[in-house]
């Protein structure tokens, strides 16, 4: 590369480009280290600026940005600072140089991440409410009433097909003729747990209770009996999931009621929180 150091030095020339009238650049230096051409100087500023660098080879009619630089660039304060500039890497490799320096308001310093929402409801208590269906052993209803404060509380369930147990005896299907098509099934559950919310379209649910499924045949002779085969009452758990759409609740889950046998039973449910 034949480019003068001694002239580098003469002909240096540093401008400032400033928004507002609170920029300085003084103590210009240029120097050659290792093929490449380090411009120094020292910044006053009273507010974060970004540097750039341009050469001129006929004399500053024409100022050229030095493509490849590295140093002390963006967002700057003030005290002193470097550039140096890869000319060979731009495919500069003679001429004899001035150079100019810009400053212009930071682009980080305008790009201010905004901050984080405040969440006004982030401890505030909602209610539930969700009515829905359960299909088993038979189908039934189901009526759901919950409490959140925060994102964690708890919820109480009702379960029922509505069905009348009539007073019988215990029996089993061989102590009397069954009269065809005619028989009661009954479904009945009361259960409570925790529900929390876990994103902002999902919440969970877990619980547990006490239930009762019976079933009652006429028979021919017009009495009822109660058919303790495929009668049970024992804990009846339950599991499921939330989505929340707005204030707009849907249901899904699934819950067990487990005594001599278990029944598994599907719920679907929808409702409001408010």
């Amino acid at each position: 590369m034949r480019i003068a150091k001694t002239i580098i030095q003469l002909v240096l020339f540093v401008g400032c480009l400033q928004a507002v009238q609170a920029q300085r650049i003084d103590n210009i230096e240029a120097v050659f280290v290792n093929g490449k051409i380090r411009v120094s100087c020292v910044l006053q500023t009273t507010s974060p600026v970004d540097l750039s660098l341009y050469w001129s080879d006929d004399g500053g009619a024409l100022f050229n940005p030095c493509q490849t630089v590295s140093g002390d660039l963006t967002n700057q304060s003030s005290g002193s600072k470097s550039i140096v500039w890869d000319c060979g890497e731009d495919g500069i490799i003679m001429g004899n140089f001035i150079f100019t320096i810009t400053c212009l308001p930071s682009v980080q310093q305008a790009v201010i991440p905004a901050p984080d929402p405040v969440r006004k409801d982030k401890n505030k208590s909602h209610f539930l409410l969700m009515a829905g269906a359960s299909a088993g052993p038979t189908i039934s209803g189901t009526l759901t009433v919950g409490f959140l404060h925060g994102k964690w509380g708890g919820y109480a369930k009702v379960k029922s097909n509505f069905a009348t147990m009539g007073d019988a005896p215990i029996g089993v299907p061989d102590d009397a003729f069954y009269v065809y098509n005619f028989s009661k099934k009954g479904r009945f559950s009361v259960s409570a747990g925790v529900t929390g919310q876990v994103a902002d379209v999902l919440l969970i649910y877990a619980g547990a209770g006490y239930g009762a499924k019976w079933v009652q045949w006429k028979t021919t002779s017009g009495q009822l009996i109660t058919i303790d085969e495929m009668s049970i009452n024992g804990v009846d758990p339950e599991l499921g999931l939330v989505l929340k759409t707005g204030n707009f609740l849907i249901g899904v889950g699934a819950n067990a009621l487990i005594g001599m046998k278990t029944y598994v039973e599907a719920n679907i449910s929808i409702g409001f929180i408010f």
